[in-house]
């Protein structure tokens, strides 16, 4: 609730790259709303594949998400009054949106949709294999050749890493003032330390703990939302350290609400755990324990 509010809103990535006139923005929105359509997806099948339509079409890597999806409208109560027919009614409107305003927003699908997508493909591999081979001349080091070094890259841009202004510099002179003084607004460059990294990655790794143990739970919806949340962040992951090669800040944004969300999970399981050791006295008597294999029997009272 609260908490992933502030830990989102607050995140310095998401305060830069979500106010510049980029993709960005809409699909840091388009996979906010597809988690919540998430959870509504048994009812309202629909409007999930218009959600992942707006993701996909804001950037193409959100297509990681569509098979979840698929999960989500299919995932009904074992109760649920023919399962059957109802999954197969979510499953067609659920496409249906996604192709329906994937073929709205890109009117080159609309004479003949097979043809220009094979092309629409062939021409993004080109765009991406001419950029490869131009930044491997200009700034080699943002070229990243394995999966452990996007995955070292992808954990300290989340993380730790300042907000990077630009990928390539080309008007580095013309913005170094405006980077200056941006930098300089309290708040900006929140939370971006060795320090904060450690608290965050720590809540963050304790959430997905606690989202694995609500999966094993009796509440259908719980389990239910746990387990899609969890699906999500990891095809996610799989894919940026699979398929991005590049070390650009920007290829991280869509995992900061995913780690919102269990960082501020982990924040509140913890509290609440810790409670409970409290409130039974468990605590006390193991410092008790321990104390007893340490201090001569004349100390104790």
């Amino acid at each position: 609730g609260i908490a992933t509010i502030l830990l989102f809103s607050l995140h310095p990535l998401i305060l830069l790259h979500t106010r510049r006139a980029m993709a960005e923005g809409v699909l840091i929105f388009s996979v906010i709303l597809t988690l919540y359509a998430f959870t509504k997806a048994g009812k309202h099948a629909f409007l999930t594949g218009l959600a992942i339509a707006v993701a996909f079409n804001a950037k193409h890597s959100a297509i990681l998400l569509l098979p979840i999806g698929l999960i989500a409208v299919s995932w009904l109560p074992h109760s649920s009054p023919r399962k059957f027919s109802i999954i197969l009614s979510n499953l067609t409107g659920y496409l249906m949106g996604f192709v329906l305003l994937t073929i709205l927003l890109n009117p080159f699908l609309w004479r003949n949709p097979i043809t220009a997508t094979k092309e629409a493909l062939i021409q993004r591999q080109n765009l991406l294999n001419r950029q490869l081979a131009d930044i491997k001349m200009i700034s080699p080091a943002q070229v990243l050749e394995t999966p452990t070094e996007r995955a070292a890259v992808t954990l300290a841009q989340l993380f730790i890493a300042p907000p990077i202004f630009s990928e390539v510099g080309n008007y580095r002179l013309q913005t170094a003032q405006a980077e200056v003084e941006y930098l300089s607004t309290p708040g900006n460059d929140f939370w971006r330390n060795s320090l904060s990294a450690g608290i965050t990655l720590g809540l963050t790794l304790l959430g997905i703990i606690a989202a694995f143990r609500i999966s094993s739970s009796e509440d259908f919806n719980q389990q239910r939302i746990s387990i899609l949340f969890l699906l999500s962040f990891l095809i996610m992951v799989a894919g940026i350290i699979l398929m991005m090669p590049l070390a650009w800040q920007r290829y991280s944004i869509p995992l900061i609400p995913f780690v919102s969300i269990f960082a501020s999970l982990g924040l509140v399981w913890g509290i609440k755990n810790s409670r409970r050791i409290f409130s039974h006295g468990r605590l006390s008597s193991r410092l008790s324990q321990i104390l007893a294999q340490f201090t001569p029997d004349s100390w104790m009272p």
